[in-house]
Parts: structure tokens; C-alpha cells; sequence
């Protein structure tokens, strides 16, 4: 085929519910197509390491943001957005809910790992911080750093996980991968990038 090394952009989705921290030793229970199908992403590139000695590698992102995040529909560049527009911040559910939000850069550089490391033919890693974080929190991370804006609560959304975070340490050991920006840092820099590109 031509083909020597695929790294496949899996998630966390993979595992549905799942108490955290989510680690690869998890069963999968996807609770969203979106989540079904990234395991069937998983099981073929298994399935090509396995049957024809493809170095594959399935990564599970946390929740990735930062410049050119515009057009994603996830928490921080939404949050980011509707602050420097001056419109409420809208949250689905208490704010209770965690995420592992992992900054752009550090996701780069756990991909590009993937890509040259020896001996992960056919592995799965969780790539994220190891950090809980509440929706709340992050609003108000968002709101200290940009002012204004209201909270708003909507209705909680059907098939959404209530908690995230990441176990790192498989991607730590085998990848020699750690996360280095910190939340705050990373929706600083997120926000200026956003107001350079109005």
C-alpha cells in the first residue's frame, strides 16, 4: 500500500460515560454515533497493524482548542466569541460538567510523537492534560480575562458526558508527552488570536 505510519484522530467519545480519569483500559461504551464512530476508526487501524504491519496509532483527544478554533462548537471558543461580542455565555446543564481542554500546540506535539515513535504499532492513547475542569470554572476563567458577560442556563443536552479527564500516563511513558499550557495561558492566547482575525 505504501503506507508506513497513520495516526487517527479518535476521542474520548470512545468510552461514553465513563468515570474519569479515562484511560485506555477502559471498555467502550459509546453513547453518540459521533463516539461509535471513532471506534470503528480504533478497530481497523488494530485491525491493519495486525493483519498487515501497518504502524498505526488511534490518538483520543480531550476537548482541543485554540487559533483557528472558529468554526469549532465546543465550550472555549464559543465562550471566547460570545465574550468579545458582548452576548451572554450560554450553559447546557448546572455548569457542573468537566472537560480535559487541551491547547492546540500540546495536541501538535502528542501527534507528531505518534508519528515517530517506535514499538506503538497498533496503540491507543489518551491525549490531554490530566486536568479536570467545570464549565463554570471555565466561564469564569473566560469572563475574568475578557469582563462582561452574563451566564445564561439552557436545558441540560440528551447523550452529553457529565465528566472528562484524561489519564496521561500511558502517552507520558510510551510518548514521552506532557501537556505545557495551562487553561488560562491557552484561552489568552485563543482570545487574541480571535480579535487579530475579526
Amino acid at each position: 500500500m505504501g503506507v508506513e505510519r497513520f495516526v487517527f484522530a479518535s476521542s474520548g467519545a470512545v468510552l461514553g460515560d465513563a468515570e474519569p480519569p479515562l484511560h485506555e483500559g477502559l471498555v467502550p461504551r459509546p453513547l453518540s454515533p459521533y463516539g461509535a464512530g471513532k471506534l470503528v476508526g480504533e478497530a481497523y487501524c488494530c485491525a491493519y497493524a495486525g493483519s498487515f504491519g501497518m504502524r498505526t496509532v488511534a490518538l483520543r483527544f480531550a476537548n482541543v482548542y485554540g487559533p483557528f478554533s472558529r468554526h469549532k462548537r465546543t465550550a472555549v471558543p464559543i465562550f471566547i466569541a460570545r465574550c468579545l461580542a458582548g452576548e451572554p455565555l450560554e450553559i447546557y446543564g448546572d455548569g457542573s460538567q468537566t472537560r480535559d481542554f487541551i491547547y492546540v500546540e500540546d495536541l501538535c506535539e502528542g501527534i507528531y510523537r505518534a508519528l515517530v515513535a517506535e514499538g506503538t504499532a497498533g496503540e491507543v492513547f489518551q491525549l490531554g492534560t490530566g486536568v479536570e475542569t467545570s464549565v463554570s470554572e471555565l466561564a469564569d476563567t473566560v469572563h475574568e480575562l475578557l469582563g462582561g458577560s452574563e451566564v445564561v442556563y439552557r436545558p441540560a443536552r440528551s447523550g452529553e458526558v457529565r465528566r472528562s479527564m484524561i489519564d496521561v500516563s500511558k502517552a507520558r511513558s510510551m510518548l514521552s508527552f506532557d501537556a505545557s499550557v495551562e487553561l488560562r495561558e491557552g484561552v489568552q492566547r485563543t482570545a487574541q488570536w480571535l480579535r487579530s482575525s475579526r
